[in-house]
C-alpha cells in the first residue's frame, strides 16, 4: 500500500465559500493558496467553485499544473528568479515583488501583455518587502517600467518573524496603499496574506478593494499553531496520513545504558514506556513527514520515534494485557483496514483492547508541516476525495479511516459536491473566472 495522504477537498469548498460569504459585506474576496499542495488542480478547483476569486502559489510548476486544467486567475506570491521570467509570464497573471532589479528583468521581456504587480511593503514580519517609508518611491519606479502595471501593494504576517497581523496593522496598509494609488493602474488592490488574518477581518472596513489570501485555514478548518483554535464557520478536516505496520510486539522498557542522540542528532523526546507496551513498528519514516507533525488516531497511543525509513508507535494494550507475555505475537488474521475505532471494536479478545498486527493501516492526523513534507515526498501517494470528515476527531463519517477512498468527482463551477447532506447551499452559484489571455500591449487581469 504505501504511505497515502488523505485531503477532503469537499471541505475545502465549503470553507472557502464560508469565508467568501462571511466577508462579503466587507467587501473583501478570498484568494486560494494553493502552496501547500504544490498546485493540486483538484483542491484548486475546489476552492474557485467556493468563491475564490483566484488562485495564488509560490512556484511556478504549481502554478503550471493549475494553468494546464484551466484554473485562475494566477496570481504568483514570490518572486521569479531571472531563469524563470519567461514562465512567469506564461502561468501567472500577477506577481507579488519588491526587488526593482527584478521588476525591470520581468518588465524588460519581449513586449506582449503587461504584468500587474502587487508591490510588498514589510509591516514587521521582516521576510519579504520594502518598507513602509520607502513605498511611495518604489511604487513611482515600478510604475514607470513599460512591461508591468502597478496593481496595489501586499503584506503578509506571521510568516517568519512570528508577527502576528492586527486591526491596526491593516489600516495602516490599507493608508500606504491610498498615498500609492495615483500610481496604480487601476482600481488600487489590498492583498492581505495568512490564516491568522480572519479574526481580525471581521472588524476591518478596507477604503481599497481587498483580498485575502488563505490557504491553511481552508485545508484544516482551524488555526494549526499554537492552540488549534477552531474557526468559526469552518469544517475540520485535517489532512489524514496512513501508514502499514510491518511489525508488532509486546515489549518491556528500555535497558539501563548511556543514552545519546539518533541517527539525526535528536535526543529522543519522548522516552519509552518503563512497562511492557505494545511496539508497533510502521513502514513510514522521515522522508515522508517529521515525527512532531503526526497525531495518530489509535486510541492510547503515542510516537515515540522516528528514523528515515521507521516510525514507532507505541500503544497502551491495557491494564488486562499485563498478563501477556513480552514479545508475544497474536494469531494471524485479516489486515485491519483503518485503526481510528474504539478498544473493543477488534483485535484481541482476551485484552479487550485494538491489536495491531503486520498489515494492518495506521491513520495519523497532520498538522501544516506535516502537511507540507507529506505533499512534497515522492513516497507519498496523493489521494484528494470527496469526502466529509467529522470535526470532532478528523475521521470520515460513515467511512473508517484507511479504506480506499472515493475517485475524486471532477468539479464544474456552480455545481454541489457529489455526497454530503446538506452541502448544495455551500457552493458558489456563479462560475470562476477564465484566466484573462489580454491582447498585446494591454494589462492583463489580476482577478
Amino acid at each position: 500500500m504505501g504511505v497515502t495522504l488523505t485531503m477532503d477537498v469537499a471541505a475545502v469548498r465549503h470553507n472557502v465559500a464560508a469565508w467568501t460569504r462571511r466577508l462579503a459585506d466587507q467587501h473583501i474576496e478570498v484568494v486560494g493558496v494553493t502552496k501547500a499542495v504544490d498546485g493540486q488542480p483538484e483542491v484548486g478547483r475546489a476552492m474557485l467553485e467556493g468563491g475564490a476569486v483566484a488562485l495564488a502559489d509560490s512556484r511556478l510548476t504549481s502554478l503550471a499544473r493549475l494553468a494546464e486544467q484551466g484554473l485562475g486567475p494566477r496570481i504568483l506570491i514570490r518572486p521569479p528568479e531571472f531563469d524563470e521570467l519567461d514562465t512567469a509570464l506564461d502561468v501567472a497573471d500577477g506577481v507579488l515583488l519588491s526587488d526593482l532589479s527584478t521588476a525591470r528583468a520581468l518588465s524588460a521581456r519581449p513586449p506582449g501583455t503587461r504584468m500587474p504587480v502587487l508591490m510588498v511593503v514589510d509591516l514587521g514580519d521582516r521576510r519579504d518587502g520594502v518598507l513602509p517609508d520607502d513605498a511611495v518611491a518604489l511604487a513611482a519606479r515600478l510604475a514607470d517600467l513599460p512591461g508591468l502595471s502597478l496593481a496595489g501593494l501586499a503584506v503578509n504576517f506571521a510568516c517568519l518573524s512570528g508577527l502576528q497581523p492586527s486591526l491596526a496593522l491593516f489600516q495602516q496598509a490599507d493608508a500606504i496603499l491610498g498615498r500609492i494609488a495615483d500610481w496604480c493602474a487601476g482600481e488600487p488592490l489590498l492583498s492581505i496574506g495568512g490564516t491568522y488574518c480572519l479574526p481580525h477581518l471581521l472588524h476591518f472596513r478596507p477604503r481599497h478593494r481587498c483580498l485575502v489570501r488563505l490557504g491553511a485555514g481552508l485545508y484544516f478548518g482551524h488555526y494549526t499553531l499554537p492552540t488549534m483554535t477552531p474557526i468559526p464557520g469552518l469544517l475540520r478536516a485535517d489532512p489524514i496520513l496512513t501508514a502499514t505496520v510491518i511489525e508488532s510486539r509486546r515489549k518491556p522498557g528500555p535497558p539501563e545504558g548511556l543514552v545519546g542522540p539518533d541517527a539525526f542528532g535528536h535526543v529522543p523526546a519522548r522516552p519509552l514506556p518503563r512497562r511492557v507496551a505494545r511496539h508497533v513498528l510502521l513502514a513510514m519514516g522521515r522522508r515522508e513527514t517529521e515525527i512532531q507533525c503526526l497525531r495518530p488516531l489509535v486510541p492510547h497511543s503515542y510516537v515515540a520515534g522516528m528514523s528515515s525509513d521507521h516510525t514507532l508507535l507505541v500503544v497502551d494494550d491495557g491494564p488486562a494485557a499485563e498478563s501477556a507475555p513480552a514479545g508475544g505475537e497474536a494469531a494471524a488474521r485479516p489486515p485491519l483496514r483503518g485503526t481510528g475505532a474504539p478498544h473493543g471494536d477488534h483485535g484481541d479478545e482476551s485484552a479487550g483492547a485494538t491489536v495491531l498486527r503486520a498489515g494492518d493501516t495506521v491513520d495519523f492526523a497532520l498538522d501544516y508541516e506535516g502537511l507540507v513534507r507529506a505533499v512534497g515526498s515522492p513516497f507519498v501517494r496523493k489521494v484528494f476525495t470527496e469526502r466529509h470528515y467529522c470535526d470532532a476527531c478528523a475521521s470520515p463519517n460513515g467511512a473508517r479511516g484507511g479504506e480506499a477512498a472515493a475517485a475524486p468527482r471532477p468539479g464544474r463551477p456552480g455545481e454541489a459536491p457529489a455526497g454530503g447532506q446538506g452541502q448544495a447551499d455551500l457552493v458558489h452559484p456563479a462560475s470562476w473566472p477564465a484566466a484573462p489571455s489580454g491582447d498585446a500591449g494591454g494589462t492583463r487581469r489580476l482577478t
